[in-house]
């Protein structure tokens, strides 16, 4: 009995070092994002949209060290050869999952699930397709998904880059102005029902 007190006082040194050898290891684990911890949430834009007059943009935020959820836009509008001088106009929503099997969020490489929602317009005004003059409007609904492999990476403490690439398929529906059909807009391979969705962007972090 009289060794009690002496076991409880060890036992209480015991508990103390361990207590301070996790509080070691807490403070030893990599903050979420290095150089920069605290900035959970970043705005993207991929520049090379802007070839083909394209805006796309992205917010993205962290949920956890491993995992983030990103928002896309895209708006477009466009007339010239490629379009055979009908004018391409339309948006883009793209709600994304996105895992970081490296690193953690959102800096190091991911796979990203996604949706996208994608509403499209070509119209001719008085143009000749195909031997035929006439002024219609078609409207192309796509909804589909897919999946994408990338790597995003910070560069200071406020910037970052990153790449990615992955398959998409989507479901059409077209939508013509009345008189008109498929043939009249002769419609370009970039509606394709299975394409790469592919891109980078550069984003800031706050």
């Amino acid at each position: 009995m009289k060794n009690i007190p002496l076991l409880f006082l060890v036992a209480l040194l015991l508990l103390a070092g361990s207590q301070g050898n996790a509080q070691v290891r807490r403070n030893d684990r990599p903050t979420r994002i290095p150089e920069a911890s605290g900035y959970n949430n970043l705005i993207k834009i991929n520049p090379l949209s802007l070839v083909a007059a394209t805006g796309s943009f992205a917010y993205e935020r962290v949920i956890n060290e491993r995992m983030s959820g990103q928002l896309g836009f895209l708006f477009t509008r466009y007339s010239g050869r490629i379009t055979g001088g009908r004018t391409l106009s339309g948006f883009a929503v793209t709600p994304e999952f996105r895992y970081y099997l490296t690193g953690t969020a959102p800096q190091g490489f991911f796979v990203a699930p996604f949706l996208r929602y994608r509403r499209t317009s070509l119209t001719s005004g008085e143009v000749n397709v195909q031997g035929r003059t006439f002024d219609g409007t078609l409207q192309i609904d796509n909804f589909g998904g897919g999946v994408l492999v990338g790597g995003q990476f910070l560069l200071g403490e406020r910037f970052s880059f990153e790449g990615f690439i992955g398959p998409t398929v989507t479901g059409r529906n077209y939508q013509f102005t009345e008189g008109t059909t498929e043939r009249d807009y002769d419609v370009p391979n970039f509606f394709s029902p299975v394409w790469f969705r592919t891109g980078i962007t550069i984003g800031f972090l706050f």
